[in-house]
């Protein structure tokens, strides 16, 4: 292989995550200042070293330090940094396109084995194996969630009739008030009022001065 294509590159693309931890330990130098209130020995050399990735994992208290630090000596880019970094982050990742060389590449490929293939079919079984389970699971989630409806609406519908018959007898019960109240008031019409009698001396009176001549009334 010639130098001219041992020079060239293929770019890759790299996650990189850096943890509060990781954080702490690169900035020691500069947290010890700071807890021994040595604020003025940190020179802006050593604020050189604080990048983003420093301050989206400190914790609030040593942004608090850093700010005030930052703030007395006129660091902007340290604030800016800070500035963009509001969360409380225990872990912070990004992504990069780094280049390799293709001497690289041609190993990488050199490693493609039959083994590996098998090592990758199994794992597209085993997620395809996964994923059918879990499918399975949602459709016999989605059967008894129609089966809970469909007996809903059953004990729904039993009620309803049961509501329909109970009105039903309530309006039998009416009419059949109604037809012995028209029964009872017909009964009242047919029997005759009778008269008040009177007293038996007032009749004989009566009819004694009815049988006398008219001249002779008083």
């Amino acid at each position: 292989m010639d130098n001219g294509h041992q020079n060239e590159s293929f770019l890759v693309k790299v996650t990189h995550i850096f943890t509060r931890e990781a954080a702490k330990a690169s900035l020691r130098h500069i947290f010890e200042l700071f807890n021994d209130h040595k604020h003025d020995l940190v020179t802006e050399e050593m604020a050189k070293t604080i990048e983003l990735k420093h301050t989206k994992v400190l914790s609030k208290a040593d942004k608090s330090f850093l700010r005030m630090w930052a703030y007395s000596v006129g660091n902007s880019r340290v604030l800016g940094l800070l500035e963009t970094s509001p969360d409380d982050l225990e872990s912070y990742s990004w992504t990069e396109m780094i280049g390799k060389p293709m001497l690289e590449l041609s190993s990488l490929q050199s490693e493609h084995t039959p083994w590996m293939d098998e090592k990758y079919c199994l794992i597209e079984k085993y997620e395809y194996q996964l994923m059918q389970s879990k499918f399975e699971q949602l459709l016999t989630m989605i059967e008894d969630q129609k089966k809970r409806t469909c007996d809903s609406q059953l004990h729904m519908q039993i009620r309803l009739a049961e509501l329909s018959e109970e009105v039903s007898v309530i309006k039998r019960n009416l009419e059949s008030v109604q037809q012995q109240n028209a029964e009872i008031i017909q009964l009242l019409k047919r029997v005759p009022v009778e008269e008040e009698s009177e007293d038996p001396v007032f009749t004989r009176l009566r009819k004694d001065r009815e049988s006398q001549p008219y001249h002779f009334r008083k």
